[in-house]
């Protein structure tokens, strides 16, 4: 496990699981290189995941992102964006995943799926557990580096291994 204040391995293929604190995003743990060409599944809303990779140095028009929110979604901007998707529509989430990668450049680009912990919420872990699987696989198979935000205090120490038998790294970005 990679602490703090090691750098992410954004190697093309790596899929990395990364423990970050309650309040905060996986995007805040990417290094600049990530936001040439980066796919983004977060619960927050577009405008604030545009601030958050700015903050970050990125460029959002560089940048997608797939909202996971039952609630709809206006947004102009220069990021691009999917129709948001329920987190219980693990179907559909996967149908926009693999639409979108379509985007993601082979052997350069990255994906960051901030907040897994919200699809705990509304889907059983066996079946999350299939759909990480499924998206790391293809991920790993594009040759794109992969970025998978948990917030550890909200699954049990097990869920947390079950998951994190998935990829091929984890790190804590938890504050200390």
């Amino acid at each position: 496990m990679r602490r703090a204040n090691e750098p992410l391995d954004l190697d093309p293929g790596r899929q990395t699981l990364v423990s970050v604190g309650s309040m905060a995003s996986a995007i805040e743990s990417l290094p600049g290189s990530a936001f040439e060409n980066l796919l983004v599944v977060s619960p927050n809303a577009p405008a604030r995941v545009e601030k958050t990779i700015e903050r970050q140095g990125g460029d959002a028009s560089r940048c997608g992102h797939i909202p996971l929110t039952s609630s709809g979604l206006s947004y102009e901007g220069p990021l691009w964006t999917t129709s948001p998707v329920a987190p219980s529509d693990l179907t559909g989430l996967n149908m926009r995943y693999s639409r979108a990668m379509e985007h993601v450049e082979s052997g350069r680009g990255c994906f960051c799926f901030d907040g897994v912990q919200l699809l705990l919420m509304y889907a059983a872990a066996d079946d999350v557990q299939r759909l990480l699987t499924t998206m790391a696989s293809a991920t790993r198979t594009r040759e794109v580096a992969g970025v998978y935000g948990l917030a550890r205090e909200a699954v049990t120490p097990e869920t947390y291994e079950r998951l994190a038998s998935i990829f091929d790294d984890s790190a804590d970005r938890r504050p200390r």
